[in-house]
């Protein structure tokens, strides 16, 4: 397989973006079931055995030449223009690529993404949740499932301010995008993918479809002990999200 390829003008090249927990994760493994798309999952973030997994799914066994995602040997703008956009092997009409909050900013990759939007040919699926939803629910992750959270105040508004200025860059940087809200996509996933997929010019394949139940339906406040001491301790642009009705 060659590393530089020729762009392909009839190739939609898209990014699923979201932050902690807020439901591109669902998007890209339920795209990726089109017969006509292939949605990569994580090929810039954890580790380099779980980016070597990720890229080699797609792209086959590396053999003697690690090609998929090494920081020391280049940049993750090299990686995605050389290997990933416009690299269908399956001759996909559209190739996406799951990114979340934290991969564009430790990338730094605003201007190149940018400048491929305005490139053509390229959009942006915005899955966008409640930052304070999407930082207990991670919590809840990275604690092994935990039903006694105690999340400490001082980290949460980091959080949601660190969310909120990732989202708002986003959607001023984008000139084509598509946001999907949280609930919507949990409440009616396949209405949500109807949508999507019109917007990315592909046709509505059942195999899309996904046989699983998504989303936690337990209550953010019932998940977290302390509750009455944060919204006691939080400032009011964090306490704004905390009772807003899409604490969800």
């Amino acid at each position: 397989m060659a590393w530089y390829n020729e762009p392909d003008l009839e190739t939609l090249n898209f990014v699923v973006v979201g932050g902690h927990m807020a439901g591109q994760g669902v998007l890209q493994e339920s795209l990726t079931q089109h017969p006509m798309i292939i949605c990569h999952g994580t090929l810039l973030g954890g580790s380099d055995e779980s980016r070597k997994a990720m890229h080699e799914s797609y792209f086959d066994d590396s053999m003697h030449v690690p090609d998929w995602y090494q920081p020391d040997l280049l940049s993750a703008e090299q990686y995605l223009s050389n290997k990933v956009f416009d690299n269908a092997i399956h001759g996909e009409q559209a190739i996406g690529v799951q990114l979340s909050y934290q991969d564009i900013v430790e990338n730094d990759l605003w201007d190149y993404l940018q400048g491929k939007c305005r490139q053509g040919n390229f959009c942006l699926l915005h899955a966008v949740r409640n930052p304070v939803a999407c930082f207990i629910e991670h919590l809840q992750v990275t604690s092994q499932g935990s039903h006694t959270l105690c999340p400490d105040p001082d980290r949460l508004i980091r959080f949601v301010r660190e969310h909120r200025s990732a989202e708002a860059k986003l959607n001023r940087v984008f000139d084509d995008s598509l946001s999907i809200p949280y609930h919507e996509l949990i409440l009616d996933f396949q209405g949500s993918l109807r949508l999507i997929l019109k917007y990315l010019e592909c046709s509505f394949s059942p195999a899309c479809v996904l046989r699983k139940t998504y989303g936690n339906r337990q209550s953010m406040q019932s998940r977290v002990n302390n509750w009455s001491q944060l919204q006691a301790e939080l400032p009011q642009d964090v306490l704004e999200a905390v009772t807003s009705p899409t604490l969800f």
